[in-house]
């Protein structure tokens, strides 16, 4: 009996990881309809508040609980609506989605594809929820929460052959960021505090640029809550 052809053999279809275009559509159909009843629910919300003295807010509570009763479910309904769909849009527009294909993997969110060849990624793993894809030159070229089960993101990177770990392979590597850290230049001392800030802040758009430029300096940040640990390029 003769072998099979290795060039007979199918390759592996691509794997999408994260929310499906059914989810999406599915959450911003909803989202309005939710938005509503708690928009309905908000003027007796605001009335109850008002006899809770340590509630904050108590003067846009108060403008709520004022509005006549028809006028309160109207304007209840189109805010609660506009707020859901909203927060829909948001929500779609941040949502990270992974194409895991034999020959490339591509990252995508707020419309924007990054694709990387297979060749150029070291390793692959997980940070806690994160997601982390390392290259070649050790960067992280994404580390972010991707919406899918651990088992789905590693059977997706493994079936393709990608260089999946169980650990960071750098790990030994970084340590704790501190004001004025001496290893580093001033101006990425600078960076490293202004990150800081954000991140007491929450400010999750801040945080992510300033880890992009902190990596074009040359170094990898690592968050556990609101400290901060680095390495440089390997």
């Amino acid at each position: 009996m003769s072998s099979p052809d290795p060039e007979d053999e199918q390759p592996e279809e691509p794997v999408r990881l994260g929310p499906s275009r059914a989810d999406l559509a599915s959450l911003l159909v909803l989202a309005p309809f939710v938005g509503m009843g708690i928009g309905l629910a908000l003027p007796w919300l605001a009335t109850l508040a008002e006899d809770l003295p340590w509630v904050p807010f108590q003067g846009p509570l108060a403008l709520a609980s004022s509005i006549p009763g028809a006028w309160a479910t109207a304007v209840g309904c189109i805010a609660g609506a506009v707020f859901g769909a909203g927060l829909a849009v948001v929500t779609i527009r941040d949502a990270l989605r992974v194409t895991v294909a034999s020959d490339v993997v591509s990252f995508e969110r707020h419309g924007v594809t990054r694709p990387y060849v297979h060749s150029e990624v070291s390793a692959v793993f997980l940070d806690g929820k994160r997601l982390v894809v390392v290259d070649g030159a050790s960067r992280e070229v994404l580390c972010d929460e991707l919406d899918a089960t651990p088992e789905q993101i590693e059977n997706a990177f493994r079936r393709h052959g990608y260089p999946w770990r169980e650990d960071d392979p750098y790990a030994e590597f970084f340590q704790r960021w501190v004001p004025g850290t001496p290893e580093l230049p001033s101006t990425v001392n600078a960076v490293f505090a202004a990150r800081e800030t954000s991140l007491r802040n929450k400010d999750g758009k801040d945080v992510d640029d300033l880890r992009s430029e902190l990596l074009e300096k040359g170094f990898v940040v690592r968050d556990r809550k609101a400290r901060q640990y680095w390495r440089s390029l390997r």
